[in-house]
């Protein structure tokens, strides 16, 4: 999930990312990149880029600037009223 509530999906049988709005619309990513090989896992990192593992290519790629940052820890995002902003 990144700052905003959108959920990242990995979709390692199509070498694509999905994503979820937290309004439950789906949107495919225009991150389907050639280099995409069998994506298994991602994270969001709190400046907002995407990181993909590869499953079939053992590689790392990533995304600038994709996702909404998240703030971490929680309780500082609760605290601070960060939750779903964009800095």
């Amino acid at each position: 999930m990144d700052g905003v509530g959108t959920a990242w999906i990995a979709n390692q049988t199509n070498d694509t990312i999905t994503t979820i709005t937290n309004s439950g619309t789906v949107r495919p990513t225009p991150y389907a990149e050639p280099t995409l090989s069998a994506p298994s896992g991602l994270a969001i990192d709190g400046s907002g880029n995407v990181w993909v593992t590869n499953a079939e290519s053992n590689n790392v790629m990533e995304f600038v600037g994709a996702a909404a940052p998240v703030v971490t820890p929680l309780s500082v995002a609760v605290k601070n009223k960060m939750i779903a902003t964009r800095p």
